[in-house]
């Protein structure tokens, strides 16, 4: 060992953690914390069907418009003009109007995106919330979202069971405050229990003093909303929205040029929206080709799931394809029409 020399100053371990602690305080005490975020985000990248191409949703995300919607009191000859879109906005704008006690109601058609919508927002807002968590705040409590089904809305009975489901602890509940209570998916529950979501979104709201976005189709329940209520709607995707989808899921530059070329063609035959883009997609990379039409478009789309042109399993398929669609078909009669 070589003699020291000079001017040596020994610390202990105190005058470490508190130095180590002034500049890194969440590495040292919000651990936990920071953690929870982290994997709240990680859940909602993953929570789709194409992940198993191992693209997260921000990856593939396309930011869609909304338009404001004003509907008048009474619906007339005269006022039925005035149901028109005043103001289109990107989608990420909505947390700019967002505020204590702002009710909105996102409605879409069926495969708009309503549900990616709401998750990549929720994605955005955590993301932000975790910067801040990295970057040090002390004990100011950091705006977080909560998203939740509606219908596991009518499995919570008061606003603390919605608060220990969603952020576990006691601990990591008082380092947040909810900015806003998202509740995805109204029409996925009856009329009836639509109008108790409503009622307990309302009342969870006003006591967290955060704002409510609910989505749903363009459904009979949404004509009878409480007053207060601000509508919104998802707008389809245009043109190059359509392709920038493409471009951000397909990695074969001829299947890409056959999608720009296909969509081209048949743009206005086939609803402008993600599910029916993804499918395109899909058949797109399976038979080469692009259905002319959406009615091909989703029997081609059968084919492909129902596994009609499986080839490893021979001509097994052919009898259990038609068994499954026709079984399929008469289960969507009966239950719908």
């Amino acid at each position: 060992n070589k003699e020291l020399t000079g001017n040596v100053e020994i610390k202990d371990i105190d005058w470490l953690i508190d130095n180590f602690t002034s500049y890194y305080p969440q590495v040292f005490f919000e651990g936990r914390v920071i953690d929870f975020l982290q994997k709240k985000i990680q859940q909602l990248e993953t929570k789709h069907w194409l992940f198993k191409r191992g693209i997260n949703l921000s990856d593939y995300f396309v930011e869609p418009l909304v338009a404001i919607i004003d509907i008048p009191v009474k619906l007339n000859e005269e006022n039925l003009s005035l149901i028109i879109e005043k103001q289109r906005m990107p989608f990420s704008r909505l947390k700019s109007v967002l505020a204590p006690n702002k009710k909105i109601i996102l409605v879409g058609d069926p495969g708009v995106g309503k549900s990616g919508a709401l998750a990549k927002l929720s994605i955005d807002m955590l993301k932000e919330a975790s910067a801040l968590m990295f970057r040090g705040v002390g004990k100011k409590q950091i705006k977080i979202p909560i998203l939740v089904p509606a219908k596991e809305i009518l499995e919570v009975d008061n606003c603390e069971t919605l608060l220990k489901k969603y952020l576990l602890t006691s601990d990591i509940i008082d380092r947040f405050k909810i900015q806003v209570l998202l509740i995805d998916a109204l029409d996925e529950v009856s009329p009836i229990q639509g109008k108790e979501v409503i009622e307990k979104a309302e009342k969870f709201s006003q006591q967290l003093g955060c704002s409510l976005i609910i989505t749903s189709r363009k459904a009979d329940i949404i004509k009878t909303l409480p007053i207060g209520f601000k509508e919104y709607e998802l707008l389809p995707f245009e043109y190059g929205q359509a392709l920038e989808l493409f471009e951000g899921l397909v990695r074969s530059k001829k299947i890409l040029d056959s999608l720009k070329d296909g969509l081209e063609k048949i743009r206005f035959q086939i609803p402008m929206v993600p599910l029916s883009l993804m499918l395109l997609i899909e058949l797109a990379e399976d038979n080469k080709e692009i259905p002319a039409s959406v009615t091909e478009l989703y029997d081609r789309f059968y084919d492909l799931m129902l596994g009609r042109w499986d080839k490893e399993k021979g001509i097994e398929v052919l009898f259990e394809y038609f068994v499954k669609r026709s079984f399929l078909a008469e289960l969507a009669f009966r239950e719908f029409v």
